[in-house]
């Protein structure tokens, strides 16, 4: 909602021809470019990162904890 709200709202300013328009699509080129990377970075980039930080940092450990209270062998 958010990232639509305020593409919705810069793309106008992207189009306009007026007076100032120059100066106001310097300033929304730039918000445009990071509005739409931080949106990918939050779909694409974050829970892949989230999910390998997981494993190796709660996961796996508590997996050998428990192959150690049962007196398995870990090779790893």
């Amino acid at each position: 909602m958010t990232v639509s709200c305020l593409l919705f709202g810069l793309m106008p300013i992207m189009w306009s021809t007026g007076a100032g328009a120059d100066f106001m699509k310097r300033i929304a080129a730039p918000m445009l470019g990071g509005i739409i990377t931080s949106f990918l970075m939050k779909l694409i980039v974050y829970p892949p990162i989230f999910a390998i930080w997981k494993w190796n940092w709660e996961v796996k450990p508590a997996l050998k904890l428990e192959a150690t209270q049962r007196g398995e062998l870990i090779h790893a």
